[in-house]
């Protein structure tokens, strides 16, 4: 796992093939932290606790709605 500082306002860049990731700390409270995610359409993006609830093979197939 790799682990680094930013500020308010400063972000990190993911490349993986031709796909880019952008993640903006947007926001920095007591013990809490607001991010924004830049991403195309194809990439899917969850919280960790409901990828965990629909993919514990590691496998996201997400209900219908």
């Amino acid at each position: 796992m790799l682990i680094l500082r930013r500020r308010q306002g400063e972000s990190l860049i993911i490349y993986s093939g031709d796909n880019q990731i952008e993640i903006v700390v947007t926001e920095i409270e007591k013990n809490s932290i607001k991010i924004g995610i830049g991403a195309s359409d194809d990439i899917k993006i969850f919280r960790s606790e409901i990828a965990d609830k629909y993919a514990p093979d590691g496998v996201i197939s997400l209900p219908r709605q």
